[in-house]
């Protein structure tokens, strides 16, 4: 054990690290003085006589060319680091686009950037070291655009050295706190060590700790199961005496129950007797017509919301065409007040292909409005006109067996034959006005037949009852 903790111990030639760490000289790189970009000047650059290099840094409003599609070349005296370069240009919209193109000087490659009009300017940020740069505008076909200036800033040459000496100043320093955290992390792994020891030993010591613990939990859970045992036995004795009762009264119970269900059932008799007769009431008057057609209202609900539902798609075209169009009115009207130079006549036979194609979208929407509206109220008209024909069905159904003493097939076929004959007629023609119940002549034969045969019968059992 002492073997070990010796082997712990920090090794006596490992300086003692410092008590803090010495930042001054990052300190004094931080307030070093870094170069910014500045503005370049016509100076910088060669072929000053060129007019496209004379627009660099131009103050003058009436030094400018005509932008036109082809490059125009800027060459600098000294590589230098550009980082914005922005061309004032007057005439374009913020559509329009410019392409820039420069020769990275650290891996010779060419790279072509485009920008688009701001409003009065193409911005662009090469951010590299070149040696010059060319841009092309893009050119317009009805009105004339202009370049008026051209700003350039970066970093000039001569202050490279400045920015490569900061850069070595902090890796000097980068090496010497690297070299002075090396001591802390040498202290740290002499310290993670001896804690994980001690860790160990604390783990061990646990572990004997709980194997005890567990020893005691057991016999306390012998004793608690014994307890338990007891108790058990004891309740299984009172069970059985409770249980006991429990059974004579049950069979009390018993009794009482069988003869309540006695009463029961002499009370369920009766009520069956009651819905038989119910129920053959109910089959005299199956074949009714019914008076709420609920299939075909519930289908015809369905097709309504469908329609409906469908009728939203052209109303919000309709309605946002037409605030469209009179918004873009007023934008008509403020556009002629400030560009006098436009002769409406002209403008208006321009607008001419969108004043059509908005009318024809306008017609297309309304006339499907218009077949789904309709539609609408035809399958209303519809359903009502069944409710009548149920009606009507209903009442004749009722009248015409009045006063007759009809058999339940007689009357069955009766009333299919009534059905049949008024859905045909509503098929045909919709329920006319002028429309009057005739039954055909097989159909008014058929029951005067049944009449006759009924009066028959009637007269047999007179002259019976006589004899």
């Amino acid at each position: 054990m002492a073997a070990e903790n010796a082997s712990d111990e920090p090794k006596a030639d490992l300086p003692p690290p410092p008590n803090e760490l010495n930042l001054s000289k990052i300190e004094e790189l931080g307030t070093s003085t870094i170069p910014s970009p500045a503005e370049m000047d016509i100076s910088f650059f060669s072929h000053r006589t060129r007019k496209s290099t004379q627009l660099i840094g131009n103050k003058s409003s009436g030094n400018l060319i005509k932008a036109k599609k082809e490059w125009l070349s800027f060459d600098l005296i000294q590589t230098a680091y550009v980082t914005s370069v922005k061309v004032y240009c007057t005439g374009y919209e913020d559509y329009h686009e410019m392409e820039i193109s420069f020769v990275e000087i650290s891996n010779g490659a060419t790279i072509v950037e485009t920008a688009k009009y701001d409003g009065s300017s193409f911005s662009f940020e090469p951010k590299r070291f070149i040696g010059g740069f060319g841009i092309r505008p893009s050119e317009r076909f009805w009105k004339t655009a202009s370049i008026t200036r051209i700003e350039v800033q970066g970093v000039e040459q001569k202050f490279f050295s400045s920015i490569v000496n900061l850069f070595e100043n902090l890796a000097i320093e980068k090496d010497r706190i690297e070299s002075s955290l090396k001591l802390y992390l040498e202290e740290a792994k002499i310290s993670y060590n001896k804690t994980q020891y001690n860790i160990s030993k604390i783990a061990e010591q646990s572990n004997e700790i709980e194997a005890n613990n567990s020893e005691i939990e057991e016999l306390n859970s012998n004793i608690q199961h014994l307890k338990q045992s007891s108790d058990e036995i004891d309740k299984r004795i009172a069970i059985g005496v409770s249980v006991e009762n429990e059974r004579n009264e049950r069979v009390k119970a018993i009794e009482l129950s069988i003869n309540k269900l006695n009463s029961e059932r002499e009370e369920i008799s009766s009520d069956i007797s009651k819905k038989e007769a119910y129920l053959r009431e109910i089959k005299n008057n199956i074949n009714l017509f019914p008076t709420e057609i609920a299939g075909y209202v519930k289908q015809g609900t369905n097709n309504i919301r469908l329609y409906a539902g469908i009728c939203v798609v052209p109303l919000l075209i309709i309605g946002l065409i037409t605030i469209r169009l009179f918004a873009n009115s007023e934008k008509l009207l403020n556009f002629f007040l400030q560009n006098h130079q436009i002769g409406i006549v002209e403008f208006l036979i321009s607008r001419i292909p969108y004043v059509a194609i908005s009318a024809s979208v306008l017609v297309v929407c309304y006339s499907i409005l218009y077949r789904l509206i309709s539609e609408i109220l035809n399958i209303n008209r519809k359903r009502q006109d069944l409710y009548k024909i149920s009606i009507i069905a209903t009442d004749v159904s009722y009248a015409s067996q009045e006063g007759m003493e009809l058999t339940n097939d007689e009357r069955y076929e009766l009333r299919t034959q009534t059905k049949i004959e008024m859905l045909k007629e509503h098929l045909k023609h919709h329920m006319s006005e002028d429309y009057l119940y005739a039954p055909s002549k097989n159909y008014a034969s058929k029951i005067l037949s049944l009449l006759s045969r009924r009066s028959k019968a009637d007269n047999d059992e007179v002259d019976q009852a006589a004899a």
